[in-house]
């Protein structure tokens, strides 16, 4: 990303998360830390009935939007990129299951491309 100035929006949507969220949201905001950008990370609570939000609500660089129904994993995408103000927008999962250390590998591609999607391989 030449620009420094664009932001990007890590929309992740999360459902009864309470005993991963906190240990990805800590990788998340160290990751970007190093990348030097601009950044936002929102959790879309997707009605979890456990305590996703209150250990979202505890962490001070995350943005929390809830639904207070469980409406879906495309419900809560499109909650999140609706309501994100980054130029970039990266989709992640709060289950820690995408290699999110590969996140600065995928944005040196930006320049160059509209969309990046990495795959996730092996187990």
């Amino acid at each position: 990303m030449e620009n420094k100035k664009e932001m990007i929006s890590v929309v992740v949507p999360a459902y009864n998360e309470e005993k991963g969220i906190s240990e990805v949201l800590t990788d998340l905001k160290t990751i970007l830390d190093d990348t030097h950008l601009q950044y936002e990370i929102i959790i879309v609570d997707d009605g979890s009935s456990d305590k996703t939000a209150e250990i979202v609500q505890k962490q001070d660089f995350v943005r929390l939007v809830q639904h207070p129904v469980n409406r879906g994993y495309g419900a809560a995408l499109k909650t999140g990129i609706k309501s994100s103000n980054g130029e970039w927008i990266l989709i992640t999962d709060a289950d820690g299951t995408y290699p999110n250390e590969y996140i600065p590998e995928l944005l040196k591609y930006s320049d160059e491309y509209d969309m990046v999607v990495g795959a996730r391989t092996g187990e």
